[in-house]
């Protein structure tokens, strides 16, 4: 019902004029319960949007923090910087290191001096395309030593004038079948760790300017141990002798001809009025056990276990000498180039 503001009677809803004075009603004051709207509805719908907005500022705050620490350099360099003395010292004791007819040695290096070296073998700077059309400039690949003994490697580059730097770091151990097993532990990109689907794409370009050296090549197929000291901040690793075949002599046993020393043994085999049977001076095989058919003995001071080395795998201390030479090759390259820039 509606009230005259001016007689007081009650009239209808929609009617515009009293039915008993014919005054004009004042519909604004009309206010039924059943049509005011809840103001608690607005009340969630305002803090919804609210939420959403901060929603929003937070993910793009968060993409602009993760895009920046794409080009954050990921700490400062605590390595410290080697003296001219410490160069040349540590340049024989690689020189050493690579030099062919030595028995198996271990060789520990700091993480000072895997850096210059990691420097000094890769020629860095140097370029290599990226595969996105941008040339990448590698200058410096860091080596740190972490306390959980992890070996780090942070590249610096530099593509279209811009600063990146990427770490990868692995467990390194010896593997079994010889040589050396990397697995990556973790991958940064600035100071963004990332995940591991996208690990490959760091790995991809680190890789190649790893494989590209010999002396890493080697390292890396052929260590026999290699021990990461955290505490340290040094790496150890053992690398396998070579026998000088000049130094070797015939085997006494079976006079250079590799072959057992019983002279009616045939391909291990002897024949008997009872039969053949197995050969038991060379146990079945034919072949002379004190050189274990290779017919030379090494007496060069090599020594394996505590006994006097024999050349049982002449082939695969062919290959090692043959690797050695390779890399021995390519440091007097690498020497005669840097003498020429200076």
């Amino acid at each position: 019902m509606i009230r005259c503001p001016k007689c007081a009677a009650d009239n209808g809803v929609g009617t515009l004029f009293c039915s008993a004075c014919g005054a004009r009603l004042d519909l604004e004051h009309v206010r039924p319960e059943l049509a005011r709207r809840p103001r608690g509805n607005a009340d969630v719908l305002r803090w919804l949007r609210v939420a959403w907005k901060l929603f929003l500022l937070g993910v793009i705050l968060f993409c602009i923090w993760t895009l920046v620490g794409f080009f954050r350099q990921p700490g400062a360099s605590a390595i410290p910087v080697l003296t001219d003395g410490e160069r040349g010292a540590l340049e024989a004791k690689t020189d050493a290191l690579f030099a062919p007819y030595q028995a198996a040695a271990k060789h520990a290096f700091t993480a000072a001096e895997l850096t210059a070296l990691a420097d000094g073998v890769l020629g860095l700077p140097v370029k290599l395309p990226d595969g996105s059309g941008v040339t990448l400039v590698p200058e410096h690949l860091e080596v740190r030593v972490t306390p959980s003994g992890l070996l780090c490697l942070r590249l610096q580059s530099r593509a279209a004038g811009v600063p990146l730097y990427r770490s990868c770091y692995f467990k390194v151990a010896a593997a079994e079948d010889g040589g050396v097993r990397c697995r990556p532990e973790a991958v940064m990109f600035g100071t963004v760790s990332l995940p591991r689907f996208a690990w490959p794409f760091v790995l991809a370009r680190v890789q190649p300017l790893l494989d590209g050296c010999e002396e890493l090549r080697y390292v890396k197929a052929h260590a026999l141990e290699f021990c990461v000291d955290g505490g340290g901040g040094s790496a150890e690793f053992r690398l396998p002798g070579t026998v000088n075949p000049i130094a070797a002599s015939n085997c006494p046993k079976c006079k250079g001809s590799g072959k057992c020393a019983n002279p009616q043994c045939r391909a291990g085999k002897v024949s008997t009025a009872f039969g053949v049977r197995g050969c038991t001076t060379c146990r079945g095989d034919g072949k002379c056990l004190s050189c274990k058919g290779a017919g030379k003995v090494n007496t060069d001071g090599v020594k394996s276990s505590g006994k006097q080395a024999s050349i049982d795998d002449a082939a695969r201390n062919k290959a090692l000498l043959s690797e050695l030479e390779t890399v021995r090759a390519a440091r007097a390259a690498r020497k005669t180039s840097a003498a020429a820039v200076r």
